[in-house]
C-alpha cells in the first residue's frame, strides 16, 4: 500500500499508529487510491461501500 500511494512503509505505519500526521497531499494520495472524497475519509462523510 505504502509503495502504490509514493510513500516509505515507515511513513505509513506511523500515519496507521497516529504517530505523525499525513500531508493534505499525502491525504489526497490516499482518497484518490481508495476511490473516495478527503470527507469520506476523514469520517465526515459515509462511505460510498456503506462501512461508514
Amino acid at each position: 500500500m505504502a509503495v502504490q500511494c509514493g510513500m516509505s512503509s515507515m511513513s505509513y505505519r506511523r500515519y496507521e499508529s497516529g504517530e505523525r500526521e499525513p500531508s493534505l497531499s499525502k491525504l489526497c494520495v490516499l482518497a484518490d487510491y481508495f476511490g473516495i472524497t478527503l470527507d469520506q475519509l476523514a469520517g465526515r462523510e459515509p462511505l460510498p461501500f456503506g462501512e461508514g
